[in-house]
């Protein structure tokens, strides 16, 4: 709430929880996306994770700051992974036959 306000803390704290939640679910699903992207799953979550905090007790992402430089990027990679998650989850469930026509093939 550092010089933004409660107006201004609303759309920070909905960034942030949302992106929180796709790094929770690209973690979860992680098995889904290739490899190259395990190890960078985890290091988003540790920037992050220090943005969170950082953002606590000082302003992070306002348009002027620095950390806005980090942040885009970051948020954009985020955005980015959990589509390919969706799209990897959404391919595996269309190439899974059901288990009823699994059992007539046999």
């Amino acid at each position: 709430m550092v010089q933004t306000g409660l107006l201004g803390v609303i759309p920070f704290i909905l960034a942030f929880a949302t992106a929180w939640l796709f790094i929770i679910r690209a973690l979860r699903d992680r098995r889904l996306l290739p490899r190259t992207h395990h190890v960078l799953i985890v290091e988003a979550a540790g920037v992050l994770a220090f943005f969170t905090v950082l953002g606590v007790v000082q302003s992070s992402g306002a348009l002027y700051g620095v950390d806005w430089l980090l942040l885009a990027p970051l948020f954009a990679y985020i955005a980015a992974i959990d589509r390919l998650r969706k799209g990897a989850k959404a391919g595996a469930a269309v190439h899974q036959a059901p288990p009823a026509e699994r059992s007539n093939e046999q």
